[in-house]
């Protein structure tokens, strides 16, 4: 049986879940090049991280612009 403290932690998980939104990068490993992006993104301690501050700067590039 589960233990009591499990539950509030399933359902806080499920609110967190709930919040979150996923995006698919795709990658053709059939293409040299993408294969080897792919290889240096698994090798990336933090992915989504990096993606989010590229996007972040990608915005502020683009704002700046305007």
């Amino acid at each position: 049986f589960p233990s009591h403290d499990m539950v509030p932690n399933d359902k806080r998980r499920e609110r967190y879940e709930k919040k979150r939104k996923q995006k698919l990068v795709s990658f053709n490993i059939a293409n040299p090049h993408e294969a080897d992006l792919l290889d240096h993104a698994n090798e990336m301690e933090d992915f989504s991280g990096w993606v989010k501050g590229q996007l972040d700067e990608d915005m502020k590039k683009n704002e700046s612009s305007q």
